[in-house]
């Protein structure tokens, strides 16, 4: 699964939610202003399940800039509620898969550049991940010698 069509996605569906904000991905830009969102990865986790999978944790923070604190608290609660609530689709080479959000973090609004206030939601995801395995030789002739 590509990180980079992940946080594409995730940007994408934040944008079907509220058109009218900007959403940047990846880091904040460098003049931050009203009604924005900002999607970034904070951390990624892998572990060894199986000898042919692997268990893929990922937490990522997405921070709503806007000037009203009542904005940013509703706007982030509606928003956690979305993500919560609805799967976001991850198109891949092979074939599409869903992104389901497993839990939702919620922030405290705080003060920002200027007049914005800032409030920050991180949120996990999991899913496993295939090896690419060597193909096994097939077994060509077998012989069986009875007593």
């Amino acid at each position: 699964m590509s990180l980079l069509q992940e946080i594409s996605s995730i940007s994408g569906f934040i944008s079907e939610k509220y058109p009218d904000a900007a959403v940047h991905e990846f880091q904040e830009p460098p003049g931050l202003e009203s009604n924005l969102f900002v999607v970034q990865l904070r951390e990624e986790v892998r572990r060894n399940e199986t000898a042919s999978s692997m268990l893929v944790e990922r937490q990522y923070i997405i921070t709503f800039y806007d000037s009203n604190v009542g904005q940013v608290m509703s706007t982030m609660a509606e928003l956690s509620h979305y993500l919560l609530s609805e799967p976001i689709h991850i198109p891949t080479l092979e074939a599409g898969r869903l992104l389901k959000i497993d839990s939702f973090t919620l922030q405290s609004a705080v003060q920002a550049d200027g007049d914005l206030l800032a409030c920050t939601g991180v949120f996990a995801t999991q899913f496993r991940e295939l090896r690419r395995m060597e193909p096994a030789e097939k077994v060509g002739r077998v012989q069986i010698q009875t007593l």
